[in-house]
């Protein structure tokens, strides 16, 4: 029975996640939003021991992100990232069949160093339904290669494909070295390339439809789509989870409360009650508004909205010294900054990078709402002035960070007038799947709390023991 890998490797959205959910039975995180794959899946088919390994998207074999680098180290020496690795596999280049004009480039860029590798067709229905028709025995032949064609979300073709596993993991997995640039004719080259093998092996009858990005990607409708959507975002954080947070809250005092009556009044039970069971309120209490924060956001996700918000915001944080992808990691600063510092890590240039996370603390995260809240009470009674008032607070946090942006850029040395482009593959509208989204916040809120949560209890609880003031 074969003991070899399987490695997923694609652009950003070509299905590769999804696929690798219908292979393994996990349930690990599908996105819409180039590079937020960073951390590398393994999954085990059963009842075969072929192990399936997903690998952050990448446009190029020229690493420009760090996702991009995780990949490049996989490919190039697979034995240093998996120690279980037995020297047999193969590559899969995952195409989505509705993005074949750009995507063939990354196999035409493979094919050198892979010569035994496998291309897979995924979502044919969203492609369908765009008037486009790929035939996978012809595109097979002008390869020279096996093409399957699978779906990993509706599961169209993957036991088909899941036969020939065990022979084509079997192969010996190439020693190789991935060059390290790529001139800017050999690039145009390969999607020159991909265009024309597309007019050999698919047709594309365009279809009647409304382009949603019409009115998303306008130059005016779209900023007024994205302010709307981005204040039913706040809405959904703040509001949405006050009533839980206050249910949490009223919770977590009774239990204190009834510790307290339960257990003598001595020292070490006033070290349970207000030190380490108060310290751990304060980290329970936020948990579901993180949870709606995920939610809002994998939302956005899994629809493709939030890289239509980042192409369209890109502009304005280059003239600050950012760029769109900063766009994530600065909207959910305004819920925490804890998993808005982990979301700057898909910014490809180090100094963006750290440019991002140096302003994320300035942009006011829902741990400030009681301060500002006590603070617009004693200002007004007015529930309409209160609102305004918070609402100046947070463009005002805005405002403060851009302006801290540009000169901490300018201090670092970000070279504003040097526009570097944005590189992003736009994907297909679809509609969330609700039951997966619901999975994905439990596991990411459950891995921020045991993560996070028992550092930031330690902090509330060392500075309650100093009794100095946060």
């Amino acid at each position: 029975m074969a003991h070899g890998h399987l490695f997923l490797v694609g652009f950003p959205n070509s299905g590769k996640t999804s696929l690798f959910n219908r292979l393994t039975g996990a349930t690990y995180k599908t996105v819409n939003y180039p590079g937020a794959t960073t951390a590398i899946q393994v999954g085990q088919i059963r009842p075969t021991h072929i192990r399936v390994c997903d690998t952050p998207g990448i446009h190029s074999i020229v690493a420009r992100s760090p996702d991009e680098v995780v990949t490049r180290h996989i490919l190039s020496d697979p034995t240093a990232v998996l120690p279980e690795f037995t020297g047999q596999g193969t590559v899969a280049i995952v195409i989505d069949a509705a993005q074949v004009r750009r995507q063939l480039a990354l196999f035409k860029q493979l094919i050198p160093y892979f010569p035994n590798c496998i291309v897979l067709l995924t979502m044919s229905d969203i492609a369908k339904a765009k008037g486009i028709s790929i035939s996978a025995t012809k595109l097979a032949k002008e390869l020279g290669v096996s093409v399957f064609e699978v779906n990993g979300k509706t599961g169209d073709g993957v036991v088909q494909f899941a036969m020939y596993l065990d022979a084509l993991t079997s192969q010996k997995y190439p020693t190789i070295t991935l060059p390290e640039t790529l001139s800017p004719t050999e690039i145009s080259t390969f999607f020159q390339w991909s265009e024309n093998m597309f007019e050999r092996v698919g047709t594309h009858t365009p279809t009647p439809y409304f382009d949603l990005d019409k009115l998303f990607l306008h130059p005016i409708l779209g900023w007024i789509a994205l302010l709307g959507i981005t204040l039913l975002f706040f809405w959904a954080v703040f509001s949405l989870a006050a009533p839980i947070t206050d249910w949490t809250d009223t919770l977590m005092s009774l239990f204190i409360g009834f510790v307290e009556t339960t257990l003598p009044q001595t020292t070490a039970s006033l070290f349970v009650t207000q030190g380490i069971l108060s310290s751990l309120a304060s980290v329970i209490i936020f948990i579901p508004q993180l949870a709606v924060l995920f939610f809002a956001i994998g939302l956005m996700e899994s629809t493709g909205y939030l890289s239509r918000g980042a192409t369209l915001v890109d502009r304005p944080l280059a003239a600050i010294g950012l760029n769109g992808r900063s766009f994530v990691p600065l909207l959910t600063g305004c819920a925490c900054a804890i998993p808005a510092m982990l979301a700057a890590r898909t910014i490809p240039s180090k100094k963006e990078r750290l440019l991002t996370l140096f302003v994320i603390p300035l942009m006011s995260c829902s741990a400030r709402l009681p301060v500002y809240g006590l603070l617009i009470a004693m200002l007004t009674n007015s529930p309409h002035t209160a609102g305004l008032i918070m609402t100046g607070i947070y463009i005002l946090s805005f405002v403060i960070a851009s302006v801290v942006a540009a000169i901490a850029g300018r201090l670092m040395g970000v070279d504003k007038s040097v526009y570097h482009g944005f590189q992003l593959e736009l994907p297909e509208w679809r509609s969330p799947q609700i039951g997966t989204l619901l999975r994905q916040v439990r596991d990411q809120t459950w891995s921020f709390a045991r993560g996070a949560g028992p550092l930031i209890a330690m902090v509330v609880w060392a500075f309650a023991c100093l009794q100095l003031p946060l």
